[in-house]
């Protein structure tokens, strides 16, 4: 019993054994190669992919001598090679970056270069395989130029210093060519028949021994009919000047300048759009609302017989009663509102001996003017002469700069000023041609006023025509009026106030006199 038991366990562990083996061979089942071991579907996800790219193809299972699984056939992806085969299986054949058959290319003595922009007869080469090798192939490089129609050397111009010219004999005539000329890719001998009109290029080409010559000028006049031959217009010609057509001598309207010459050749020298002097505008330092109202306006240069005339600025200034003007620029004519425009004051004072009577009432007056509210904004400046000052400047002396009245004041108001002092050289035209080089504040009127019982005198000495001459070229070129107390009014002093548009008061001891003056002159309309 036993054994008919164990027999038949043994027969049937072979029996089962033998099905095993049958399950453990799939044959012929499409399948590759994973790191060495046959895979087929279903074993690590895998699935059959069918028809495959390039080189690659799938194999079939095959268990030769038992039950070890083998796939037979399979053939899988390679580094790609320049074999004419899709090696790496991804679809492009030979490709390898940005290499691949029968790209474009360019050689570059032996090494693929991008494709060039290319003239005449050379032209970029493809990609290639030679014996494995990836190589720019029928590339064309720049040649000697043949006379042959084409552009062999690759300079834009065919037939051009050609190499095979072949040196025949074509004529002893001078102005013709001795050698044979490549002519649509022939060489040609020019004749006695290919003489011909004479044009402009350099050449004798009707070989009378003459270049150039009787060539039509041609006259020309690119602009407004109407405006040739006025003022500097002129036509031009077209002249042949060493073979080549130059234009000469025309002149067209250009942009009016101040130069005295009609430039816009419309018969008018110098005007602007609107027919008048032209004006260029030079800004204008005084407040802005002030600008372009009454007598206020900018600085400018006027063109006067050629050259730009410098106009200064015209700044606010006191209002003056009765003369039909907006003096101050407020927008109101001639009245009476107890406000004055901030200026600039240069107050030259003589100190001299026969002055003793009058700089007490001067400074104390000047001081009760320059103080008030309505003077609150304007600025001074100081200077004295009469006394001997510096080795340099023995009689004339700057002694404040423009600083506010409080400063003016408290330096006049220093122990000794106005005390007796003794005779001394009153040159107080030096002091007024040196304002030039005061600090003026930026946007105020300018004043210049003198305190003296002398006539003007100056150091060196000049004449009154002279002295004359030289303030009025002083007070126009630094735009100040020239306002003057003296005793007696009137003589060398009114004339010069006068030029520099200003006034002439009456230098009195009187204190209330000299105040009221001081109000007359600079704080408007009484």
């Amino acid at each position: 019993m036993n054994r008919v038991f164990i027999a038949a366990l043994f027969v049937l562990a072979a029996c089962s054994s033998d099905t095993s083996l049958e399950k453990a061979c799939r044959f012929e089942a499409p399948c590759v190669i994973v790191n060495g071991v046959a895979v087929v579907e279903g074993d690590l996800g895998w699935e059959p992919r069918g028809t495959e790219e390039g080189q690659c193809s799938q194999g079939s299972i095959a268990c030769p001598g038992g039950s070890t699984e083998v796939c037979e056939g399979f053939i899988g992806s390679e580094d790609e090679v320049c074999d004419y085969v899709d090696n790496d299986c991804d679809g492009l054949t030979d490709e390898n970056g940005l290499l691949w058959m029968g790209a474009p290319c360019s050689n570059n003595e032996g090494v693929i270069a991008p494709p060039v922009e290319t003239v005449g007869a050379c032209r970029n080469g493809v990609i290639s395989c030679d014996s494995l090798e990836w190589v720019c192939a029928d590339d064309v490089k720049p040649t000697d130029e043949i006379c042959d129609g084409q552009d062999n050397d690759c300079d834009g111009v065919k037939d051009n210093y050609t190499v095979d010219n072949p040196g025949t004999v074509c004529s002893t005539i001078e102005c013709l060519p001795e050698e044979p000329i490549c002519i649509s890719g022939e060489y040609i001998c020019a004749n006695e028949n290919d003489l011909g009109e004479e044009v402009c290029d350099g050449f004798d080409n009707d070989c009378d021994g003459e270049v150039d010559e009787d060539i039509q000028v041609d006259i020309i006049y690119d602009a407004e009919p109407t405006t040739l031959n006025i003022g500097p217009c002129r036509a031009g010609v077209y002249e042949c000047v060493n073979g080549e057509y130059l234009l000469s001598g025309m002149v067209i309207p250009t942009q009016e300048q101040c130069n005295n010459i009609d430039d816009d050749c419309d018969g008018e020298v110098d005007e602007s759009s609107d027919g008048s002097p032209i004006i260029t505008y030079a800004g204008y330092t005084g407040p802005p609302e002030t600008e372009d109202v009454g007598i206020c306006e900018g600085a400018r240069f006027i063109c006067i017989d050629g050259d730009d005339s410098f106009i200064h600025e015209t700044l606010p200034r006191v209002e003056v009663c009765d003369n039909g003007l907006d003096d101050d620029c407020d927008g109101v004519v001639d009245e009476e509102d107890g406000s004055v425009a901030a200026q600039a004051f240069y107050l030259v004072i003589d100190l001299s001996g026969s002055m003793n009577d009058y700089l007490l009432p001067v400074r104390d007056a000047i001081c009760s003017w320059a103080d008030s509210d309505i003077m609150e904004h304007s600025r001074f400046a100081l200077g004295y002469a009469g006394l001997g000052f510096s080795s340099t400047h023995p009689y004339t002396l700057v002694a404040l700069d423009f600083t506010t009245a409080d400063e003016v004041c408290h330096f006049m108001s220093q122990p000794g000023w106005g005390a007796p002092a003794g005779g001394g050289s009153e040159y107080l035209i030096n002091l007024v041609l040196e304002s030039h080089s005061l600090s003026w504040p930026s946007g105020l009127n300018k004043q210049v006023i003198t305190f003296s019982d002398e006539n003007p005198y100056s150091s060196p000495s000049m004449t009154n025509i002279d002295m004359l001459t030289t303030v009025e070229e002083s007070c126009t070129d630094n735009n100040y009026q020239l306002t003057v107390f003296q005793n007696p009014t009137g003589g060398p002093w009114g004339t010069l106030a006068a030029f520099c548009e200003g006034k002439t008061f009456n230098l009195s001891e009187d204190f209330q006199q000299m105040l009221d003056s001081l109000n007359a002159a600079f704080t408007g309309c009484p």
